[in-house]
């Protein structure tokens, strides 16, 4: 190779190298606008979940609120009736109502017994709310009964 030849080649070299450099630097140039538009979008997605959790804040704030108003009604309520039962009602019930449980207004010593089966059924069935309900000593795999009964 001679001499004109290996300057041809560094000239032409310096050329693409100048042409793919103009290219990046093209493209390197929009690419800080990208880089704006995502921040600009990151800051909004960001208000947003401000606002967002803002609204939630006062929205349990709000409720809590009204579930504090809706107490205090029930209260006022509670003691008006209190009252009106001891200056119109009877004397026994008094007690009661001043205590505020439920069980002194059922009476005092209150027994209160499970639910009974009322489902009409033959004399032979098991309810359903028996305690040996589906439990059956002659079959080695019990089932439940399932005889239809109609509509009282």
């Amino acid at each position: 190779m001679n001499d004109t030849n290996i300057i041809m080649i560094a000239i032409m070299s310096g050329l693409l190298g100048a042409a793919v450099g103009a290219c990046l630097m093209y493209l390197s140039g929009t690419r800080p606008q990208s880089k704006q538009h995502l921040e600009d979008r990151a800051r909004q997605a960001e208000q947003q979940l401000r606002s967002y959790q803002s609204q939630v804040t006062e929205h349990f704030t709000h409720t809590a609120s009204l579930v504090n108003k809706l107490t205090h009604s029930y209260r006022d309520v509670h003691d008006h009736l209190t009252a009106s039962a001891m200056q119109l009602g009877n004397v026994d019930i008094q007690p009661a109502l001043l205590d505020g449980s439920a069980s002194s207004i059922l009476g005092v010593g209150a027994v209160v017994n499970a639910p009974l089966d009322y489902v009409p059924k033959k004399d032979a069935v098991v309810g359903t709310l028996s305690e040996t309900y589906g439990l059956r000593d002659d079959v080695p795999n019990p089932r439940p009964h399932t005889e239809t009964y109609s509509q009282v």
